[in-house]
């Protein structure tokens, strides 16, 4: 044994070992002052935990040594550890806006991030990471040509061998690692686990930990027993079934900010919020995640799953969903005739949701590219209080009763960190975004372009200035502004919430409102910061017409819907059946996994072995946009029709030309050289997915 080691590490792998051990441990501590932005707490974890910094550091010597089976060792190594570093500074960046740390997950978002990447970095900003993109590839060509050859003999088996040595010592310590508790296989808190256990392991248990593991007693036998025990209808069959609207309101970013400590406000943030508290049955939901994570929290509020069942920092809309229906709220409430629906004042392709949305059983889903007017807040997000008009009109587009499920975004962050507008705004855009108004609208409409004109730092102090505008004392210096203009949007916030109710008040039709905070925002809160509940509460409140009697009780966000039902004496659904039956008993959570189990990755012995539920053709928007006429004119192609927004585009053949928005019936675009039998369109769009459109129109055809 000891000549074949001495065959296999030899003086020249193991002086080449020892430069990447030095390297993986570089490469780990700036990874970790990044992961705590302090190159102080960098080295402070490197010496309180360094068990847990060592196998970090082993881990990316995993990647490392494959620099072993390759003659360009210099360059693989500097390309490996760019990536690394380059990882560590993803994270960094990321969690400079957001709590949750930078997952695999996040691989899936790269799409949705464009949409948004504006609204968290100025032009400038952009422009630099640009520019660094283009230096590090010609810097990487550069090495490629420059950089020193391995020119000894390589013998490929004996290395082979040194890579699987090194990987089999990981996986040792590993399970050694996980059975004493230096590293955890589930994190309760994702950004403490990152903190707790290093970013490497973190990120790579986020990269192959995915999905649901199979439970360990899951057979049919299990699930037979689960369906007999625990689903049987427990409803009295003399009580009468309520089928009233339900709609969901998930409110991003809301907290009830008065149970923070020693914070004072010039008056309540929250005045209906607490009111309707004191009067309708309300509570705290424990959602999944804090500060980002919207679709994680409205995940397991249509559906009834558990996330916790999953990997760390998954995103079932952007895995599991996009491939299989699921169980849900809609699918279950469809069978009692009612119209389902999806609402949210985004982008409609963010998290993927014009497509999870026809998996999760709606018939139709608004999206902002449906919406008209829209008004926006100082930062860019449009204002909840579009979501009234919306909201009615998806009632009256269908005879039977509604289940609506409803997105806020106006309290979303990035929140501007002082009065000067010192976010992502930036005279550039500015004056292009002026300069295209000007081109935009027309004589008639010239008034508009002065709003437009206001940049965001003008936005920001007039805001600042308004007489209703709360003023807050108590909160961290550092952040103090940018947590005032937050409770300022979750003020406005809560008085749509007084106008949507007093809305939904005349209606001749019985409702019930569920209102709900999606998760904390991003202020680096801390638990001891709180006088009251965890950094995972947020409130609820339902509200109704109908005098269901007050049952306050506090619930996890999976438990939502079926505990509305219940007050309503439904109970379709099979998680429904589970929550409202066996939320108390010993055994919830081990038949709960065992269920969301079969139902997404197993056999799906709930149902027979066959999915029943079949997707959706999910319809965007309530209405049908038409294209009803094409005018020529001289210097412009106008387009007639019905349902127009901001983000109609005319397509010529598929194309998307550049539009200007004109009313809700006419559009126009700069006048171009058709062909008979050119196909003219107009289309909403996201970015450049055209989320529908309307007919064609056969140029030349009349």
């Amino acid at each position: 044994m000891k000549k074949l080691m001495k065959k296999i590490f030899t003086k020249d792998n193991c002086k080449t070992l020892v430069m990447l051990m030095l390297l993986a441990t570089f490469i780990n501590l700036i990874i970790e002052c990044f992961n705590r932005a302090s190159l102080f707490k960098g080295f402070g974890h490197m010496l309180t935990k360094p068990q847990v910094f060592f196998y970090n550091v082993l881990v990316i010597l995993i990647t490392l040594s494959i620099t072993f089976l390759t003659r360009r060792r210099v360059f693989v190594a500097t390309l490996l550890s760019i990536l690394w570093i380059g990882f560590g500074i993803t994270n960094f960046i990321i969690l400079s806006n957001r709590v949750t740390p930078f997952t695999a997950t996040d691989f899936t978002l790269l799409g949705d991030g464009t949409t948004i990447l504006t609204k968290y970095f100025n032009g400038f900003q952009i422009g630099l990471v640009i520019v660094a993109a283009i230096l590090l590839v010609v810097g990487l060509v550069s090495l490629w040509r420059r950089a020193p050859i391995y020119k000894n003999k390589i013998s490929y088996l004996r290395n082979i061998v040194i890579v699987g040595i090194i990987t089999v010592v990981v996986t040792l310590f590993t399970q050694v690692a996980l059975s004493t508790n230096v590293l955890a296989a589930n994190f309760g808190n994702i950004a403490d686990a990152y903190k707790d256990y290093g970013f490497v392991y973190c990120f790579v248990n986020s990269l192959v930990n995915t999905g649901m593991n199979k439970p360990k007693d899951y057979s049919p036998t299990a699930i037979d027993e689960i369906t007999s025990k625990t689903l049987e209808s427990k409803k009295k069959v003399e009580t009468e079934v309520k089928k009233p609207n339900i709609i969901m309101l998930q409110l991003e970013s809301l907290f009830d900010v008065t149970t923070l400590k020693d914070v004072k406000f010039s008056k309540d943030p929250l005045p209906n919020l607490h009111k309707l508290s004191s009067e309708f049955t309300s509570g705290y939901l424990t959602v999944p995640s804090i500060g980002a994570g919207t679709a994680n929290t409205e995940f397991e509020a249509i559906t009834g799953m558990n996330l916790d069942f999953f990997g760390p920092g998954e995103y079932p809309y952007k895995t599991i969903l996009k491939e299989t229906t699921a169980e849900s709220a809609a699918y279950n409430l469809k069978e009692l005739g009612y119209g389902t629906h999806a609402i949210h004042n985004n982008d409609g392709t963010f998290y993927g949701r014009n497509k999870v949305f026809a998996n999760l059983g709606f018939d139709t889903f608004t999206s902002l590219e449906y919406m008209n007017p829209i008004e926006e807040n100082p930062t860019g997000w449009a204002k909840d209080k579009i979501l009234i008009k919306e909201i009615l009109n998806t009632l009256k587009s269908t005879e039977e009763q509604d289940y609506i499920y409803t997105i806020s975004v106006q309290g979303h962050g990035k929140y501007p960190n002082n009065p000067s507008g010192d976010l992502q705004s930036d005279e550039t855009s500015d004056e292009a975004t002026n300069e295209a108004a000007e081109e935009a609208l027309h004589d008639a409409a010239k008034a508009e372009a002065a709003d437009i004109a206001l940049t965001k730092e003008q936005l920001l102090k007039e805001y600042s200035s308004s007489p209703d505008y709360i003023k807050v004392d108590g909160f961290d210096e550092e952040k103090d502004y940018a947590f005032e203009y937050y409770v300022n949007q979750i003020h406005e916030m809560d008085q749509f919430v007084a106008d949507l109710i007093n809305e939904l008040s005349k209606t001749n039709e019985d409702v019930v409102l569920v209102l709900f905070g999606d998760h904390l925002p991003t202020f680096g809160i801390e638990q001891e910061d709180l006088a009251a509940n965890t950094l995972y509460d947020t409130p609820y409140v339902i509200w109704d017409n109908m005098n269901l009697p007050k049952k306050d009780k506090n619930l996890e966000a999976y438990q939502l819907n079926a505990y509305v039902l219940e007050q309503l004496n439904i109970d379709n659904g099979t998680l429904t059946k589970l929550h409202q039956n066996e939320r108390d008993n010993e055994d919830y959570l081990s038949a709960f996994e065992l269920l969301q189990y079969d139902m997404l990755y197993g056999k799906r012995e709930i149902y027979g072995e066959v999915n029943p539920f079949e997707p959706t053709d999910i319809k965007m928007g309530i209405y049908d946009e038409k294209l009803t006429k094409v005018i020529e004119e001289e210097d412009r192609i106008v387009v007639k029709g019905e349902y127009f927004t901001p983000y109609s585009r005319v397509l010529i053949n598929d194309e998307i030309i550049d539009t200007i928005y004109v009313s809700p019936n006419e559009v126009s675009i700069e006048k171009h050289e058709l062909h008979q039998g050119d196909l003219i369109s107009v289309g909403q769009v996201d970015g450049n997915y055209v989320l529908s459109k309307t007919n064609e129109y056969i140029y030349g055809s009349n």
